[in-house]
C-alpha cells in the first residue's frame, strides 16, 4: 500500500534538506514524497522523484497541509514540517501498527539548545495533531485542517479528531525528532499579528471545549504566552491572571508571577520547568 509523506516548507532550504534526508531513506519502500512550498521568497530545490507544489501566494500551514493531502495518492498520509525529522523506520513501524485505528502517533525527541527531552503523546481530546502522525486517508474525508486558523491548527485538528469519534494508536518508540529554534525569532512560531489573530479565532472557536479547570488554565496560559511575547503585554497578563483564577495553585501562581517580571525572566523559568520535567520523565522511564 502506498504511503504519502507531505512536507510543508517556507523559505528554509537548509532545513528542508535535513528533513528530506531521512524521509528519502525510509525502510518502507512504497511511498511518495510531496513538498508544498507556501510561496517562499527563495527558490526551493528538491531531489529528483520528489513532487514539488508551489502556492502562488502564502496561505498558511493549514492550507499547505490540505494542498498536500488533496494531491496525495497514498492509502496512508503523514505530514512533516520542514524543520523536523522522521526516523528511517517511521513508515514501516506505523503502518505495521495502525490496524483498525484511524491514526498512529509516536514518541518524539525534542532537541533544545543545551539538552534533549523525550515525550510520548497521550491520545485524547487535547492531543495536538500536527506532523509526524500517520493517518489513514479516509480520516480527511471527515476532518480537515482549518484554513481560517493561522495558529494552533494542530490543537484544533485534535479536537476535530476526538469529536468525530476517530481512534488513535500510540507507539512509545522514538520515531520523530523536533528541533527547538535557538533564536525564537528564527522560528515560524514567533507570534506575528497574523498568528495572534489566528489565536483569537482558535480561542473563540474552541474555548467551550475546555471545561475542566486545569484544561482551561492551559488554554489561557497559551494565550498569555503568545500575546505577551508578541508585544501585547497587558493582554497576555490578563489571560494569565484569568487562568490563575480558573486553576489557583502554586504552579499557576508561579507562571503569573514570573510573567509579571518580564519575558526574559519568564522564559528562563519555563526553561527550568522543561528541564525538570524532562529529568522526571527520564527517571520514571
Amino acid at each position: 500500500m502506498v504511503a504519502s509523506i507531505i512536507i510543508t516548507a517556507y523559505n528554509r532550504l537548509e532545513l528542508l534538506k535535513r528533513a528530506l534526508k531521512n524521509v528519502l531513506n525510509q525502510t518502507y519502500k512504497d511511498y511518495e514524497v510531496i513538498v508544498v512550498d507556501d510561496c517562499s521568497d527563495v527558490a526551493l530545490e528538491v531531489p529528483q522523484g520528489v513532487r514539488l507544489i508551489r502556492h502562488i501566494f502564502n496561505k498558511g500551514l493549514s492550507a499547505a497541509r490540505n494542498t498536500g493531502i488533496k494531491a496525495a495518492k497514498g492509502t496512508f498520509i503523514c505530514t512533516l514540517d520542514d524543520d523536523n525529522e522522521l526516523s528511517p523506520d517511521f513508515l514501516s513501524r506505523t503502518i505495521q501498527e495502525i490496524g483498525d485505528y484511524d491514526a498512529v502517533a509516536v514518541g518524539r525527541t525534542i532537541r533544545y539548545k543545551d539538552f534533549s527531552d523525550y515525550v510520548v503523546p497521550k491520545a485524547g481530546k487535547f492531543m495536538s495533531l500536527d506532523w509526524g502522525i500517520l493517518f489513514k486517508r479516509e480520516v480527511f474525508d471527515k476532518i480537515q485542517y482549518d484554513e481560517a486558523l493561522r495558529a494552533n491548527e494542530d490543537s484544533d485538528m485534535g479536537l476535530q479528531f476526538y469529536n468525530a469519534g476517530l481512534r488513535m494508536n500510540v507507539l512509545s518508540e522514538p520515531l520523530t525528532i523536533a528541533y527547538d529554534a535557538e533564536n525564537p525569532r528564527e522560528s515560524l512560531s514567533w507570534p506575528s499579528e497574523r498568528e495572534l489573530d489566528g489565536m483569537k479565532k482558535f480561542f473563540n472557536k474552541n474555548q467551550h471545549e475546555y471545561t475542566e479547570p486545569k484544561e482551561r488554565w492551559c488554554l489561557y496560559r497559551l494565550m498569555a504566552r503568545k500575546f505577551y511575547r508578541g508585544g501585547h503585554r497587558l493582554v497576555g497578563l490578563r489571560f494569565m491572571g484569568r487562568g490563575f483564577m480558573f486553576y489557583p495553585n502554586p504552579r499557576s501562581f508561579a507562571h503569573l508571577l514570573f510573567l509579571c517580571l518580564g519575558w526574559k525572566v519568564y522564559d528562563s523559568f519555563m526553561s527550568i520547568e522543561e528541564k525538570v520535567a524532562a529529568k522526571k520523565r527520564l527517571l520514571r522511564d
